[in-house]
């Protein structure tokens, strides 16, 4: 092990997760591991870097302020492999690049990826679109939870919840961009975001993180990770953020109905009882009791008049058992995985209270119009998954390796809405969704030379979908509770995913790529028990993917560059109705088939050392995203499309600028923005441009780390989703209604490292 002028590096960590060693003075170590064993370099003052151990290079040089592309191993997916070396177009963000104070939560790396947003309306960022593709909102009543983007933390899918993603524990981020169903099953579509947690260490190690910021904030965690005994090692980890929301509630005179409250505990265990056998149990509770009160009939985006407090809860128990086999000349891989998420969304449904709707222009009265002017929306969903995937990796020969599996996945998810729900037709609604999954995929790789790599793979998928929906509305002569007509259905989808790579190296520094692959997502059933009975079921959507990049590393440099064109076939939008102008609550969702469209665009990474102090992250992403002409399937007068989906901007960057004053300073800056987006699918309001700063300056001190951070330092007051429809008081119509991202903050964040 060797630092850049080549000088051996003594005392360095060398370690799996049940065993390891340090280097020797010449920088020199060996111990006994099996060829697939993920190996991690680390030691104080250096970035840590990981190696697969059959593909560990003579020479491992570590970089006080960097990792190459190809010293950055991509974890998930059927198998690891070197970042350089991939044929797909992947964002890593690895834990030494997570910056103390300002990166707390996945919503804060967004913004250093091309071409992935997210739509808000939820305490913390849920729906995330990749290249424009991705869903915007999940009410209950516009279709089951079947996603085009997947969101996997340790191996357990919540895709649908990615409230969840704090990253202080996190070992690295994976952003997986274009179509990854034949890899990755249902809900990728778009792509995959994988995270994952910091794995077991067999010694002592550890951190302890406490912060203050604006508005009432403060985080505090704890991580500690030890041997148990021979080949055995744990980790656990507690965290918590609390922030009061930077909302004020001028009715209540409350300043956290938009709080948030999050508490995570992580416990993993690492055990290798022989050496042909592993296996990692993770196991989290997530508890997180967020308030949600973030829009006002006036659009100020940061006061709120109403009278009834909106939440955004979740409690999430999970636990995943990976166990890897190597034995008979192959890889034996199982992953177990379960999930209990229990979610509860609410909000007031008028935005005001009496008071606020008695002045001008309202001017509403009770006593005169019968009613107050006062509705609420409460949905509560509880969503079990189990699913299993069971892979053989074999190497045929020296030029052919195959990956073959078999995955099985059982969802249930139970939804019940109560409030004053389409107009007035239905007091709540109760459904159920139970989704099977089972598909077969088999990845065959052959070094067709010794610079050139073929990759061929494919999916068959099985979808089930059974759905039993019920509810209740009022007979309004006796006002008394009557059932709705209810709904008992199933529907089969199979469907197939494809992928075929070839990359080549041109030399030592530069390899090119070229992919082509087909993604799918699987139809659905609208649970709005008033839509026509032809759009209460809709089909799946298809896409084809062509891919071409490059990536280049040499010296000061390095650089991947990807473009892309896909073609959408039967696409899947969600609509907007309102049944009753007179009601806000009567504005509702649902999901339809359209006409094609397509999506093409251009992304590219850089990472540039000036010098030894002063490195450049330079990201982008161009994209043009088209939907063509379409009728609305409730009212065919109505065409929309023609234009750019909802949530799609033209281009988005980020550029962050690291300096490092010896080795105890460091400072950073990053400017990051993205052009206007529409907010929804059939309306014509749009975003802003917009540009926010972060910065942040630490300094090192022996094994503490003080940092003080800024958060859109310069206040721009951006938008982050919209609606358009009439609030049904006043005389306003139909307007449109905005909610904000989060303003100027700042903090001071104090870690201590064993």
């Amino acid at each position: 092990v060797v630092d850049a002028n080549n000088n051996p590096i003594e005392n360095v960590n060398v370690y799996t997760d049940t065993k390891g060693i340090t280097t020797d003075e010449n920088g020199l170590f060996e111990f006994s591991v099996n060829k697939q064993d993920f190996i991690t370099f680390s030691h104080i003052g250096y970035k840590q870097i990981d190696f697969i151990a059959e593909h560990i290079p003579h020479n491992i040089l570590l970089d006080k302020h960097i990792i190459p592309s190809n010293q950055i191993l991509v974890k998930s997916g059927l198998s690891p492999h070197n970042l350089r070396e991939s044929s797909n177009s992947i964002s890593v963000i690895s834990q030494s690049e997570f910056r103390s104070g300002n990166d707390e939560h996945f919503q804060d790396l967004i913004s250093q990826i091309p071409n992935i947003t997210y739509a808000s309306a939820t305490s913390r960022p849920r729906y995330i679109l990749i290249r424009g593709i991705g869903e915007i909102s999940q009410f209950a009543g516009e279709g089951p939870p079947n996603y085009s983007v997947g969101y996997i933390i340790d191996d357990v899918d919540y895709s649908g919840i990615g409230s969840i993603g704090a990253a202080f524990d996190m070992e690295q981020l994976e952003v997986y961009k274009g179509p990854q169903t034949y890899a990755f099953g249902p809900n990728a579509m778009a792509g995959v975001i994988n995270m994952q947690s910091l794995n077991p260490t067999p010694f002592r190690s550890g951190k302890t993180e406490i912060g203050v910021n604006s508005d009432q904030g403060n985080t505090i965690g704890v991580t500690f990770s030890n041997s148990l005994y021979r080949n055995a090692a744990f980790r656990i980890t507690a965290y918590r953020n609390y922030t009061d929301g930077f909302i004020d509630n001028k009715y209540r005179k409350l300043t956290d109905t938009n709080k948030q409250d999050e508490q995570y505990l992580r416990i993993k265990l690492k055990w290798e009882p022989i050496s042909w056998l592993n296996m990692k149990l993770t196991n989290l509770l997530g508890i997180m009791k967020n308030g949600y009160d973030t829009w006002a009939p006036d659009n100020n985006g940061r006061i709120t008049y109403t009278d009834y407090q909106g939440k955004d809860e979740i409690t999430t128990r999970s636990f995943s058992l990976r166990t890897n086999l190597q034995k008979f000349n192959s890889d034996i891989i199982s992953i177990l995985s379960y999930s209990d998420n229990e979610i509860n969304y609410a909000f007031d449904g008028d935005w005001g209270n009496p008071e606020y709707w008695a002045e001008s222009p309202y001017n509403w009265n009770p006593e005169i119009e019968g009613y107050a002017w006062a509705f609420t929306d409460n949905t509560v969903r509880n969503r079990e998954t189990i699913s299993h995937d069971l892979r053989v990796l074999k190497s045929i020969n020296d030029k052919n390796r195959i990956i073959s599996g078999i995955y099985i996945k059982m969802l249930t998810e139970t939804d019940l809405r109560e409030g004053w729900l389409f107009g007035g037709q239905a007091t709540d609604i109760s459904t159920e969704f139970k989704i099977n999954t089972i598909s077969l995929y088999i990845n065959n790789i052959t070094k067709l030379t010794k610079q050139t790599e073929l990759n061929i793979g494919t999916r068959l998928n099985q979808t089930k979908i059974f759905y039993d929906g019920t509810g209740n509305t009022l007979d309004y002569t006796t006002w008394e509770s009557i059932p709705i007509a209810s709904l008992d259905t199933s529907i089969t989808t199979e469907m197939i995913g494809i992928q075929s790579s070839i990359k080549s190296w041109i030399n030592d520094d530069l390899h090119v790529f070229t992919s082509f692959s087909r993604g799918y997502k699987a139809g659905g059933i609208n649970q709005n028990p008033y839509l026509v009975e032809t759009q209460r079921i809709y089909d799946p959507e298809y896409n084809l993917n062509v891919s071409v990049g490059f990536g280049y590393q040499k010296d000061k440099i390095d650089a991947l560059f990807t473009v892309f064109y896909m073609k959408r076939y039967n696409q899947q939008v969600r609509l907007s109705f309102q049944a009753n102008t007179d009601d806000p609550l009567s504005f509702d969702f649902f999901t339809a088939n359209v006409a094609e469209g397509f999506n093409s665009g251009i992304e590219t990474s850089i990472k540039y050392r000036l010098n030894n102090n002063l490195i450049l992250n330079m990201n982008a992403g161009l994209l043009k995203n088209h939907v063509k002409s379409y009728t609305n399937p409730i009212d065919p007068s109505y065409v929309y499309g023609n234009r750019e989906p909802a949530h799609s901007p033209a281009f988005s960057y980020s550029i962050i600028i690291n300096y490092f004053l010896g080795e105890r300073i460091h400072f950073s800056i990053e400017s990051s923005g993205m052009d206007e987006f529409y907010f929804e699918d059939q309306y014509y309001p749009k975003s802003q441009y917009y540009n926010i700063f972060n910065s942040s300056i630490s300094l090192k001190h022996n094994k503490w780390d003080f940092t003080v951070w800024g958060k859109n330092i310069l206040d721009e007051k951006y938008a982050t989703k919209g609606y358009y429809f009439d609030l049904g008081i006043g005389d306003a119509g139909e307007k449109s209604y905005k909610m904000y991202g989060k303003p100027a903050h700042y903090g001071l964040t104090v870690q201590y490292t064993l």
